[in-house]
């Protein structure tokens, strides 16, 4: 299982935030919101005590497919060998069926990349983030989407690993709770995204 392997070194979760947002500069999701908000979700909807290996790949999971960098690029921003296979796990290639790519993470034994999936299929369908008015984007939750998040919660229930948090992205604002420091037990996730660029931000991961 992934989590006996020894611990590593990593850089700061804000160095890694702050490097997600670098690479998605411009970049939006399918409902029009800069789409750097989704993989920071993503990170928070495995909970606070997830390991450092799926907090970073989360937040990185999307920086090969849809920013142009590479593993080589990330090894040399300080990540380890872990993270860039989980991200390379979690990233679709050119030419590779969304089927066969999710086969591929189920099939990894790695408990990492399938948690971080979910959680990743979790805020992508959230009822409240999408416009489901819209046919393609119905149909790319009802056909895509859910299906898969059906193969993926008997997987990780088999495999004893527990469920990244689910639901629409305000409820996920309830996980920033644990990541907050006791001073701010109302933090929303409005306050989260605005403290970002503050010691707080730093303070609240320990950093």
């Amino acid at each position: 299982m992934s989590e006996h392997i020894p611990m590593e070194k990593f850089p700061s979760i804000y160095d890694t935030i702050a490097l997600m947002r670098t690479l998605h500069k411009g970049q939006t999701d399918r409902a029009g919101q800069p789409y750097w908000l989704h993989p920071l979700r993503v990170m928070l909807r495995l909970g606070a005590d997830a390991h450092p290996v799926e907090k970073h790949a989360a937040l990185l999971h999307d920086t090969i497919e849809d920013c142009g960098v590479t593993g080589l690029f990330l090894a040399r921003q300080g990540y380890g060998p872990r993270v860039i296979h989980v991200v390379n796990l979690l990233t679709r290639e050119p030419g590779l069926s969304y089927r066969n790519y999710i086969k591929r993470i189920l099939e990894s034994d790695n408990d990492w990349a399938m948690r971080c999936k979910l959680a990743d299929n979790y805020d992508n369908a959230a009822p409240g983030r999408l416009p489901l008015t819209d046919p393609d984007l119905a149909g790319y939750v009802n056909e895509r989407l859910l299906p898969t998040i059906a193969k993926m919660e008997p997987a990780l229930r088999a495999r004893g690993l527990r469920f990244p948090l689910a639901g629409d992205p305000p409820e996920a604002a309830h996980a920033l709770r644990a990541f907050w420091p006791p001073a701010y037990p109302h933090a929303t996730e409005v306050d989260f995204v605005g403290a970002l660029e503050t010691a707080t931000f730093c303070k609240a991961f320990g950093e």
